[in-house]
This record gives structure tokens, C-alpha cells and sequence, in this order.
């Protein structure tokens, strides 16, 4: 039987090196300074921060990612300025580390909308923040997973009196898929847009490798950085995530947005992990190239095939993911290697600097021409 990780180390693509070097490893092969300790079995006890009855005993164990309690700690480490969007459960602030300047992003979740979760380890029950455990996992922060750099990096977490502060990089020259498309006046080339999935469907395949379902993806959760030509993605908000099952688990309460639900969701009232994932990933993908406001049941209804200019394969991608019948949906470990992903990218030089209004593109080809 195929498994998620069929020729893995084979079609694993390059990422372009770290924009933020905020990490403790002295390399860009990790994403995050805070290293969990291992951690196995997890209870899927997701409880707000007002629930207490019918707690598993717990013994004072040290937090499989260390949780900072002290407000002045916060203020000495890290200056705030602005609001830059809202997740799921938080607000999201841009700011910096003081000690060196990088900048990161705090999101501020209430206490009353924490949720959390208990994690044996040891034999041994701790209560962990769950957003915290599955972003770790789902970037591979843990001995047995493997790394995911398509995930954000998770630097600090402090829980307060009444929040809840999670501390991430920031990438350089970052935004979110939407004003990524809108930065380029809805004309996105082919090659950019390849360069993106083929990130995005491998950090999905590492992802779910580790065990854990998003549930989310939209384009406002993923942060697209484009530095000296070079384009990299993350993926953010894990405000809706939950560990998959060794057996497809059949959900049938939809969390996350109801535009990029999967069809199953509407027609048949439940949905699985990895058909969701792949239906998602092409409805962002329709979203840059057939539906600028995609809902999944608009799509159902009208049945718009996508822009004719599109290349066969970026076409076939498409139809492949927008599949109505989540059998008929490629697994991630064969999407990965679509020939729409696995064909070279046409070279590109920058005309002008990223930040310069006016940047465009063209190809190397033609200059050279």
C-alpha cells in the first residue's frame, strides 16, 4: 500500500534559504528557536481555558515548549507596532526581537479562546497550549518528524493572566497569497505561481506527514516572501488544526472557511484530511486564475474551467485537485509530482526592486533574445 511519503526523499524541492535568522541553530535548516521536547500518544482533549472537570492527575513537568509567564520578560524582549491581521482564534502584531531587531509577528489569542490539550509524555499527562503543539509538530520541531520550512517559525510563547502570546518570525518582504495577487494586479506569471505550489504542496505533504491536518488553507494563510528573486511560503494559522488519525477520520463539523470547504462537506455532510488539503490547494490556485472570490459552492454550480492561457498541465493540476469526488483526488505523494510541479520554471530577472511600485518581470529568455 502507498503511503504519504512514496518516493519522499526523491521530489523534496530546495527552498530558497531562511529570510529570518532568529534561529538557535547556526544553519537555515531549522525554522524556529524553541526545540519541544519529545512528546508521544496525544490526548485529544481540547478544552478552553475555562474547563477544568475531569482532568487526567498531572505532575509538575517542564512544557514540552517552554511557556513564559512573565508579562515584564514580554516588554524587555519584544516592541509591538501594528496590527497586520487576524487568525482564527487572535490578533496578529508586527514587532521586533530587541536583542538583535528581527522582526516578528505576536498573536494574541483571549484566554476565554485558548484551547488546549493533554499530552502524555513519559507516562506522564502535561496540558500544552494546542495551537503551540501542532505548529511545532506540523514544522517538525520534534525527534521522529520531519522538517517542514514550508511551516512558519515558532520562536517564544508566554501565557498570561488573559492571554495568550505566540511569538513567530516574520519573513522579509512577506505578505499573504491575497495581496500577493493583488501586488500583482491579478496577473501572477505561471512560473511564480508554480514556484509557490510546489512549495505549498510539499510543505502539505511534510505536514500531514507529521501528523497533522491544517483544516484552513486559504489564501490568507499563506505568506508568500519574495527577496532578490528568490520566493518562499509558509504556512500560518494553526488555530484550526487537529492530528490526524492512522485511519482516515471522517469529519463532519467544518472548521476553518466555508468557501474553501471541500464539496463532500456540502453534499454528504463530512469530509477526510488529505482529500480536503488537495481540494483546497487547487481552489487557491482557481482563486489566482478562474475565481478571484472562490467558494466551493459557486464552483459546484457553474463549473468554470480555468483561464485559457494556463499551460496543459497547470490546467490538468487543477482539474486533478478540483475533483468533485474526493476519491477521484490525487494523494498528496502523487500531486507532489505532477508534471506541472516537476517541469523547470522558466528562469525570471527583476526589472526593478521588489519594493519599487512599479517592479515587474520578464523572462531571461526574452532579454537574452
Amino acid at each position: 500500500t502507498s503511503t504519504d511519503t512514496d518516493g519522499l526523499n526523491d521530489i523534496l524541492i530546495d527552498y530558497p534559504s531562511s529570510t529570518l535568522s532568529g534561529a538557535t541553530s547556526s544553519t537555515d535548516s531549522k525554522n524556529a528557536a524553541t526545540t519541544p521536547l519529545n512528546w508521544s500518544d496525544p490526548v485529544c482533549l481540547k478544552e478552553t481555558s475555562s474547563s477544568s472537570s475531569s482532568k487526567p492527575q498531572m505532575m509538575k513537568l517542564e512544557n514540552i515548549v517552554k511557556v513564559n509567564r512573565d508579562t515584564n520578560d514580554f516588554k524587555q524582549k519584544y516592541q509591538e507596532f501594528k496590527a497586520v491581521g487576524k487568525g482564527h482564534s487572535g490578533v496578529v502584531v508586527a514587532g521586533i526581537r530587541l536583542s538583535d531587531s528581527i522582526p516578528v509577528a505576536i498573536k494574541h489569542i483571549p484566554i476565554d479562546k485558548v484551547q488546549y490539550m493533554w499530552v502524555k509524555r513519559d507516562g506522564c499527562y502535561c496540558k500544552e497550549i494546542s495551537e503551540v503543539v501542532l505548529m511545532a509538530q506540523a514544522a517538525g520541531l520534534c525527534n521522529g518528524s520531519w522538517e517542514n520550512r514550508g511551516v512558519i517559525g515558532l520562536l517564544d510563547v508566554y501565557e498570561l493572566e488573559d492571554e495568550v502570546l505566540i511569538i513567530m518570525e516574520r519573513p522579509l518582504k512577506a505578505m499573504d497569497l491575497n495581496d500577493f495577487y493583488k501586488m500583482s494586479e491579478g496577473q501572477i506569471p505561471e512560473y511564480e505561481a508554480k514556484t509557490i505550489f510546489q512549495q505549498l504542496v510539499t510543505a502539505a505533504l511534510l505536514t500531514h506527514r507529521n501528523g497533522i491536518f491544517h483544516r484552513d488553507l486559504k489564501p490568507d494563510n499563506i505568506l508568500v516572501s519574495l527577496v532578490q528573486g528568490n520566493i518562499s511560503i509558509r504556512m500560518i494559522d494553526f488555530g484550526c488544526a487537529t492530528f490526524r488519525s492512522n485511519q482516515e477520520k471522517q469529519y463532519t463539523e467544518l472548521v476553518g472557511a466555508y468557501d474553501f470547504a471541500p464539496p463532500e462537506y456540502y453534499l454528504q455532510g463530512q469530509y477526510s484530511a488529505e482529500p480536503t488539503t488537495v481540494w483546497q490547494i487547487g481552489a487557491m490556485l482557481c482563486s489566482l486564475y478562474g475565481e478571484e472570490n472562490f467558494h466551493t459552492m459557486r464552483f459546484i454550480n457553474e463549473r468554470k474551467p480555468p483561464c485559457d492561457h494556463l499551460s496543459y498541465e497547470c490546467k490538468d493540476f487543477l482539474n486533478q485537485c478540483l475533483n468533485i469526488d474526493p476519491r477521484q483526488r490525487p494523494r498528496l505523494s502523487q500531486l507532489v509530482k505532477h508534471p506541472w510541479l516537476t517541469t523547470p520554471t522558466v528562469p525570471h530577472v527583476l526589472l526593478y526592486p521588489y519594493d519599487h511600485h512599479g517592479c515587474s518581470i520578464k523572462e531571461s529568455t526574452a532579454a537574452l533574445g
